[in-house]
């Protein structure tokens, strides 16, 4: 009720009304502390329910392409063609590289679909919830914030460094790339390798396979473009219904090929630099997360290079827990020194001491309940002055954010 309250708070203030804002004398960060439960959300959100019907329709067409490639692939090409045009000796190493790189590239597509992206863990919740008023939180803003916990307004709930709130999701995501309709799903923290790997197999596959037919594809193509005049494509073996078959599978291998090419010319780039595509158009200061070496930010990712780097499985030894974020040389020693660990299906354990005392250091996070003040300057806001606009010096800007107005 207090929280419906503080949005018509918020609403009035927009409009220009010069009705004082009401003082509560329970806040919800309050209700955070005793009852364990974050508040309803408060903002209306979008009807993306179109949107989600577009995306598995996406899906369906590739999953149709994935089938069809193969399909015709290896029943066509490898099984009628090479035959008939005397290259047996080619059907067995060629059908091995490609349905090997086919399966990976559907495992990698089924991982990044069915992957959990990075939603926000309930250990921060629980980390939120046990530091309380102690931890500085700041407005969302479209640049580097490192080391700083931001304030969702539509989850109403503070989230660690480099997370963003996907609307078609409806959820926070780790370390958030974009949101990709092709695999109905977010790009983020817990499934960005896969969708890399997803990107490299797709295109080796379709490069493989255009490259191996395009001598016949040239054939097929004259035989129906000249048909009047006789042209013929392996005529013995193929029917025209097979040659219109075949023609569709090059033609869609090689505009699949290059478009996802072009996307890996973006997406590797980013992910040479530990960047992503949100962070990609920050400019108030150069990459904090930046480990200095392309190697480096990809092991952000991949984890400690190891075989596991080839196969769309979950790092085996993690260099990031995707709350706590290395930046710079020294934070880079304590923050993943000590996590180059032995294989594990875990991501990272976020119930050890270490891990907590890392997030409690990276996010400033004081004894006693004392906000961050260095240098003699005011603290950051802490989560207290989100939620309980309206006490203690806080007012309402025109965006309905909490401005901090330190004391």
């Amino acid at each position: 009720m207090r929280l419906l309250e503080l949005r018509a708070v918020a609403e009035t203030s927009e409009v220009g009304s010069k009705r004082p804002a009401e003082r509560f004398d329970r806040s919800p960060i309050d209700n955070v502390a005793s009852t364990g439960s974050y508040p309803e959300q408060v903002q209306q959100l979008p009807d993306l329910g179109h949107m989600r019907t577009a995306n598995l329709f996406t899906m369906g067409i590739v999953l149709f392409a994935f089938i069809y490639e193969a399909i015709t692939y290896n029943a066509i090409f490898l099984g009628r063609i090479l035959p008939a045009a005397g290259r047996t000796v080619l059907a067995f190493p060629l059908g091995l590289l490609f349905n090997a790189t086919w399966f990976m590239a559907l495992w990698s597509y089924f991982q990044a679909h069915l992957s959990d992206p990075g939603r926000v863990p309930e250990q921060w919740r629980d980390f939120v919830r046990t530091v309380g008023e102690a931890l500085p939180v700041t407005p969302a803003k479209a640049e580097w914030q490192p080391g700083q916990a931001t304030f969702c307004k539509k989850c109403m709930s503070p989230r660690p460094e480099r997370a963003h709130h996907c609307l078609v999701c409806g959820l926070c995501v780790l370390r958030m790339d974009h949101h990709c309709p092709w695999i109905n799903n977010c790009v983020g923290f817990g499934n960005h390798k896969f969708f890399l790997l997803l990107g490299i197999y797709t295109s080796a596959a379709c490069c493989l396979a255009f490259l191996s037919a395009l001598p016949d594809l040239v054939v097929c193509v004259i035989a129906i473009l000249d048909r009047q005049n006789g042209a013929v494509c392996h005529e013995e073996v193929l029917g025209f219904g097979h040659v219109i078959a075949f023609f569709v599978f090059g033609a869609l291998a090689s505009t699949v090929g290059g478009l996802i090419v072009h996307m890996l010319t973006v997406h590797i780039p980013l992910a040479c630099r530990n960047s992503t595509s949100i962070e990609d158009c920050y400019e108030n200061m150069t990459n904090p997360f930046d480990q200095g070496s392309a190697w480096g930010n990809v092991s952000q990712i991949f984890g400690a290079y190891g075989p596991d780097w080839f196969f769309p499985v979950r790092p085996a030894r993690p260099l990031c827990d995707g709350i706590a974020f290395a930046s710079g040389d020294e934070e880079r020693l304590s923050l993943t020194a000590s996590r180059e660990r032995e294989p594990t299906t875990e991501v990272l354990s976020f119930e050890d001491t270490e891990t907590k005392q890392i997030w409690r250091t990276r996010y400033q996070v004081k004894s006693h309940g004392v906000a961050a003040v260095r240098g003699g300057e005011p603290g950051l806001p802490t989560l207290r002055d989100f939620l309980a606009c309206g006490v203690g010096g806080q007012r309402h800007n025109p965006l309905n954010v909490c401005e901090y107005k330190p004391s």
